[in-house]
């Protein structure tokens, strides 16, 4: 059974993780995408949050890596999109499963997959 996350983090989208998997293939269809290597990437990407038995996908969450200067990545969302990096992208946008969503799909037709640690060519 899934939970909503609605149910464990207060005023969050109601999205679970099969409606985030179906937003993702969308997207990648739409965008002419590998479907499995941009599921991969996002299953790997997003936060998990184990409740009782439950695994839970937190598409909110910020990155718990930790840089070089030994602070927390400015990495949010379930695509982990890092500010620093794309200071065109705000941290509500980057939390906005929709939204983030789409902006990973096109950066990935436009050739920039490699940006995702978690994308199959790095990592997974």
């Amino acid at each position: 059974m899934e939970i909503p996350i609605e149910n464990i983090i207060p005023n969050a989208v109601p999205t679970t993780k099969s409606a985030l998997q179906e937003l993702a293939k969308d997207a990648a269809i739409k965008h002419g995408l590998n479907v499995s290597r941009f599921l991969a990437t996002q299953a790997c990407e997003i936060k998990k949050l184990q409740i009782g038995t439950t695994t839970v996908w937190d598409y909110k969450a910020q990155s718990d890596h930790i840089n070089k200067k030994g602070v927390r990545e400015n990495s949010w969302g379930a695509w982990q999109i890092n500010l620093d990096a794309h200071p065109g992208v705000t941290k509500e946008q980057a939390q906005d499963p929709v939204w983030a969503t789409e902006w990973s799909a096109q950066q990935f037709a436009d050739g920039n997959a490699r940006w995702w640690t978690c994308w199959p060519g790095n990592n997974i």
